[in-house]
């Protein structure tokens, strides 16, 4: 009997060890950010998003203010001149554009702002055709042809009117109740799995620091004593 409960504690020992070789260390800059998250309570929050709820609509409001408002110059000297002109450069329409993509590579967007990912998927189109029709303007400023500028400028005020559209009838392309609740349960599974790995690495990492500090502090100790018995030697 003796020797199975030897056996049966080896076994679980050696499956510790086994998985404790598979879980990685967290760097010092994790594990004092999961111990702020831990001290605030968002260690275990599983429930709640990790994405911001204003990012999406910060940027709704920036593509409306720098693109959609924007008054475009009439003709190729008025661009040169800037007269009355809020049109945006190219800085910031691809600024917007990469904002747009890391949007709709979130996981969470659906579950943040409760419209569709294919909506915003649309902007992203539209926003396709609106930046390169940007670029063919201002080859057309840069070589002087007004006659080219002039038919690119409609075409490129039509885009932001579909994109205006588009956000106008944003309400057509919210998420259903049971759509929004499927999408927050299988985040939520996600994000219970990922705080569950990060608790594990955690408990590990701390494990391994107490017994460094351990180590340390008897290291010390014992430096401090054979410092002693060293001073005490050299006395007599």
């Amino acid at each position: 009997m003796l020797i199975k409960r030897i056996i049966a504690i080896f076994l679980l020992a050696s499956a510790a060890a086994l998985s404790a070789q598979g879980i990685k260390r967290m760097t010092d800059n994790e594990f004092q950010y999961y111990e702020y998250l831990l001290r605030t309570g968002q260690a275990s929050n599983y429930r709640k998003p990790d994405m911001d709820k204003d990012v999406w609509r910060n940027f709704l409001n920036d593509l409306i203010s720098q693109v959609i408002e924007a008054k475009v110059p009439k003709s190729v000297n008025a661009w040169r001149e800037k007269k009355d002109s809020q049109v945006p450069s190219r800085n910031k329409i691809r600024l917007l554009a990469f904002r747009l993509r890391r949007l709709t590579d979130n996981p969470e967007l659906e579950e943040v702002s409760g419209q569709k990912l294919q909506w915003f998927k649309n902007i992203g189109n539209l926003f396709i055709e609106l930046e390169n029709h940007q670029n063919l303007m201002i080859r057309a400023v840069e070589r002087g042809r007004n006659d080219d500028y002039l038919i690119l400028c409609q075409k490129y005020k039509t885009y932001t009117e579909k994109l205006k559209k588009l956000l106008d009838d944003r309400d057509k392309w919210k998420l259903s109740r049971k759509e929004l609740n499927a999408i927050q349960k299988k985040n939520s599974a996600v994000r219970k799995k990922k705080y569950d790995e990060l608790e594990m690495r955690y408990k590990y990492t701390r494990k391994l620091r107490d017994e460094e500090e351990q180590r340390q502090t008897k290291e010390n100790r014992n430096r401090k004593i054979q410092e002693r018995d060293n001073r005490r030697g050299a006395r007599r």
